[in-house]
């Protein structure tokens, strides 16, 4: 009995360890004080040939390459990106067909102008689920049901799903 106590104890004072260490000394999660996550990753095959350790590498590279870009961007194409953004917005804000391609390019556009904090008429979405939501198989599947839809039927219901699903103060225009 005692042994069993003694153990659920160890185990009860292991797990609060554990979780206790899931925080920074101020009890958060999350990222630094400049806002970045910190990727902590930890293997025990250090050398430089070590499957492991070149992927690890090659992914800080990607990420480092990423960001640099966004600076880029942020920096020397702000207007046009800004712009671009803008159009992207209206389009979905306004347009009352949309076609499977378009809605790619314009839900992407959005998607990076929320991420660079230029737009902010629009709620932080799922890039992939939503282009999962207004394909037209699920359209057909989800929102026409009985019938056979024509081509225009699926791009009046896309242009309406994804303003619904996307714009803060969205009401039926």
């Amino acid at each position: 009995m005692k042994k069993k106590l003694l153990l659920t104890l160890t185990m009860l004072f292991a797990l609060t360890m554990v979780l206790a260490a899931c925080g920074d000394d101020k009890g958060s999660s999350e990222g630094g004080k400049d806002g970045k996550i910190k990727l902590l990753v930890a293997h025990n095959q250090a050398s430089p040939d070590n499957p492991y350790q070149v992927g690890l590498l090659e992914f800080k590279k990607v990420v480092e390459e990423e960001e640099a870009a966004k600076k880029e961007l942020e920096s020397t194409e702000k207007f046009c990106r800004e712009d671009s953004d803008y159009r992207s917005f209206g389009m979905v804000k306004y347009a009352k067909i949309m076609s499977f391609e378009e809605s790619l390019e314009l839900l992407s556009s959005l998607k990076f102008g929320l991420e660079l904090g230029i737009i902010d008429e629009v709620k932080k979405f799922d890039y992939y689920e939503l282009i999962n939501i207004i394909s037209d198989s699920n359209i057909e599947i989800s929102y026409i049901k009985d019938k056979k839809a024509t081509l225009d039927e699926i791009d009046f219901i896309r242009a309406c799903v994804a303003r619904e699903k996307i714009l803060i103060d969205y009401a039926y225009l």
